[in-house]
């Protein structure tokens, strides 16, 4: 088999018993491979104090960085930067979060066709028809909560917003990997921390 995650978050056994071959995430950069993330790290001039659960932060304690002035930095630091920017996927903390993002980003960027998906919110139907538009590029910026950390391949993705925090290296190269498709006008993507 062939996997860009052979330790999956959910715990569930891909049928390996042993790793043939590996590759690292830099290797396949270096060669061409994978798209090279160019990373951005705006700055907040907040303080967080986050509550580790396991092995990443608490749901809980994620929930604080849902907080207006924060959400205000992260639209205009993107509305700042759009003609770059342009398909751009946001990695949000919880629903809530997502739903907030959402309609910030249709406030201050009307101009910008903006959706979310949610993990237990929209149907089969209504995902597939918002990953299609955003495939298409009907759909400027899609922010989702805990559905595309794998299985989400649209290489013309140019940016990708990870507003979530993580202690998972695991959960940090799924969120990472799907800026990572290359097209023939395509060697970079935007990483914004």
């Amino acid at each position: 088999g062939l996997t860009a995650t052979p330790e999956r978050l959910d715990d569930k056994a891909l049928g390996y018993t042993a790793i043939a071959y590996q590759r690292s995430f830099f290797s396949l950069v270096e060669e061409g491979w994978l798209a090279r993330p160019k990373a951005i790290l705006p700055k907040t001039g907040m303080r967080f104090q986050l509550q580790q659960r396991m092995d990443d932060f608490a749901d809980e304690s994620l929930a604080e960085l849902n907080s207006p002035s924060r959400n205000k930095l992260i639209v205009e630091h993107w509305q700042s930067n759009a003609r770059e920017y342009g398909n751009t996927l946001v990695f949000a903390i919880n629903r809530d979060h997502a739903k907030t993002l959402t309609a910030l980003f249709k406030k201050l960027c009307p101009n910008v066709k903006t959706e979310f998906i949610i993990s237990g919110e929209n149907s089969q139907a209504e995902r597939d028809t918002i990953v299609q538009e955003f495939r298409n590029g009907k759909i400027d910026i899609l922010v989702n909560c805990k559905i595309f950390t794998e299985g989400l391949d649209v290489p013309d993705i140019k940016t990708i917003f990870l507003t979530r925090p993580t202690l998972s290296p695991t959960l940090y190269l799924q969120m990472v990997g799907r800026g990572t498709r290359k097209t023939h006008s395509k060697s970079h993507f935007f990483l914004v921390d």
